[in-house]
């Protein structure tokens, strides 16, 4: 259960008004046990055609999201864009309970049970002010960032079978351009000359 707290504007730091009332993305992280993710994904993915729709889910406020760096592969996130906090709690107010339960009797055995997931996090979007400021000037590490050549050419230079179209040279300067380094050629790389 969401708890209710009174929506009502909060200062800044810079003295100007944060809608209370902006848009949220509210997240439905589901772990699920090893082997049952794609039968997982094809039951949140029913869940959002038969339970999630009545309450007001669309292909244009909902994604459906699996873990892939930096998160555990057997995540699946479902995340939902509403208009307001408000429209938030009348989205769980809209869902049919008893087609839920019936859902969540369903997925019970493939969900991790570590007293973590299944959980909502609701997050508030905040403007961008930085971004919506006068452009600055580039910093000089962005503006000296070295030529990218395409990959075609550095694996052409790499492929013993063109061996004889590029140097080992060659390939050391291909690789030095991408990387901003010098000194692959000596065997003791340094940061290139900017």
């Amino acid at each position: 259960r969401v708890q209710r707290q009174p929506l009502r504007p909060a200062r800044s730091t810079r003295g100007r008004r944060v809608c209370a009332h902006a848009s949220v993305r509210a997240r439905w992280y589901i772990d699920i046990r090893y082997g049952c993710k794609a039968e997982a994904t094809s039951l949140l993915q029913e869940w959002v055609r038969d339970v999630g729709a009545c309450a007001g889910l669309t292909a244009a406020n909902t994604k459906l999201s699996t873990g892939s760096v930096g998160v555990s592969e057997s995540r699946l996130e479902l995340e939902v864009t509403l208009p307001s906090l408000g429209e938030w709690e009348a989205f769980l107010g809209r869902i049919p309970s008893r087609e839920h339960r019936a859902w969540g009797q369903r997925i019970q055995s493939m969900v991790v049970s570590n007293g973590d997931t299944p959980r909502w996090e609701v997050y508030r979007e905040v403007p961008l002010d930085a971004l919506a400021a006068e452009p600055r000037a580039t910093p000089r590490l962005a503006a000296a960032s070295p030529p990218v050549l395409p990959r075609s050419e550095i694996a052409a230079a790499a492929d013993p079978a063109v061996a004889g179209e590029f140097s080992q040279d060659d390939f050391l300067s291909a690789l030095e351009a991408n990387l901003g380094v010098a000194g692959l050629k000596m065997g003791r790389p340094r940061a290139a000359p900017g």
